[in-house]
């Protein structure tokens, strides 16, 4: 990885604690044993942790193509949101798991500030 990429890494690491956590406790928390629909839950948390990732590892093609690079980022963070409102809607277990989405909210806005940062090579 070059020296852009590790300090957009560490940017964006710092961010990643929250999907995690929401994650995991979705997961082990949801109503029913179908792995399926314990999945479902969860799909918003990975896309975030994806949009992050997709940032740090496109960062030495992006610079000077920045438009080709930034749709799929964009794309996970409307997945992202997508999957937001299908948790909070659809989930039936106990409803004070959705304190971790509280949680998740700044941490979507930090990798979206971060990553179209690391992506155009403009930092503020």
């Amino acid at each position: 990885m070059s020296d852009y990429q590790l300090f957009a890494a560490g940017q964006l690491a710092i961010t990643l604690f929250f999907p995690v956590i929401a994650a995991v406790a979705y997961y082990v928390k949801a109503p029913g044993s179908d792995a399926k629909q314990r999945v479902s839950f969860i799909l918003h948390s990975i896309a975030l942790m994806l949009a992050a990732v997709y940032a740090v590892l496109v960062a030495p093609w992006s610079g000077g193509q920045s438009e080709i690079f930034i749709w799929p980022f964009y794309f996970l963070l409307i997945a992202f949101l997508v999957g937001l409102i299908y948790t909070l809607r659809q989930y039936t277990g106990p409803r004070d798991l959705h304190f971790f989405q509280l949680l998740q909210i700044p941490s979507a806005v930090w990798v979206w500030l971060a990553g179209t940062m690391t992506i155009t090579h403009d930092w503020l």
